[in-house]
């Protein structure tokens, strides 16, 4: 998205080291933190959701870095999230119905 200046994406920087993932975090203000490894799609951290200070985000980039080696850092988005999938046979472009996955939920 961000090659063809699509609006929406959001900014974000793989770390590897906590110096350079607080200084996104404070760059980027509210975040979502995304390891890199498998997580069975529950490692992700929301501010506001999961914590609500840099020191609390730090604890977990901490643990997962040790893991993983890299964490990803997103600048928050507000808003509803779906996922859309489409087909497309080279002329021709067919969707899916939107899907959400309520993780907040369990």
């Amino acid at each position: 998205m961000q090659n063809y200046k699509i609006s929406g994406a959001p900014k974000f920087e793989i770390v590897d080291n906590e110096k350079d993932a607080e200084r996104t975090m404070r760059d980027y203000g509210e975040v979502a933190i995304k390891p890199l490894g498998l997580t069975g799609g529950k490692g992700v951290k929301i501010s506001g959701d999961h914590f609500t200070t840099i020191e609390e985000a730090g604890e977990y980039v901490t643990d997962v870095l040790k893991k993983d080696g890299k964490i990803l850092i997103e600048e928050k988005l507000d808003g509803e999230e779906f996922s859309l999938q489409a087909f497309c046979d080279g002329t021709r472009v067919s969707t899916m119905p939107p899907v959400q996955d309520h993780k907040r939920a369990f």
